[in-house]
């Protein structure tokens, strides 16, 4: 595994930042170049041993029973991760404010602390305003602890990713 993630850095990344350094890549670009790297990356291979095959098989089911309890908020991506009481990603809830916020990989934590300097790429319309003061409300609730944050199973009320109720709920 390890040898495919250097080969595939080696190949795709290298190109990119070079001409990422001269030129301003549209955001579908990177996107569509991204999706290639995942797919290579998680494909399962012949030569892959049956754990990893194994794994890869239950990855969906992994991703949408778990839930990631916010404690700290370092870690989280504020847009991409499903965290909290979210069901989705906060792209996925508020596209158009994704698309034109500057910062899409600000952490959680980072995104409350730094609320006020969030800048978009252009002027918010009152559809889009409408939509940043539902977003800043939900952020400016948060209460952020010193523990780490943890991803807890969704399918169970405990909140508990163990064996047994995967097994069960399987």
């Amino acid at each position: 595994m390890g040898g495919n993630i250097v080969l595939l850095n080696a190949s795709l990344s290298n190109s990119p930042s070079y001409h990422m350094a001269m030129l301003l890549f549209n955001k579908t670009f990177i996107e569509k170049l991204d999706k290639h790297r995942r797919k290579y990356l998680w494909q399962a291979r012949t030569t892959d041993s049956p754990c990893w095959k194994s794994l890869l098989k239950v990855r969906e089911f992994y991703l949408e029973g778990t839930r990631i309890k916010l404690n700290n908020g370092q870690p989280i991506r504020f847009w991409e991760d499903v965290w909290g009481n979210n069901v989705v990603p906060l792209c996925l809830k508020f596209p158009a404010l994704y698309e034109i916020c500057s910062h899409v990989n600000a952490s959680v934590r980072t995104f409350k602390e730094q609320l006020h300097l969030v800048t978009s790429r252009r002027r918010l319309c009152s559809n889009l305003a409408g939509q940043w003061v539902e977003l800043s409300s939900l952020v400016s609730n948060l209460v952020f602890s010193d523990e780490e944050d943890q991803v807890v199973w969704a399918f169970e009320k405990k909140n508990e990713c163990t064996l047994s109720n995967q097994c069960i709920s399987g």
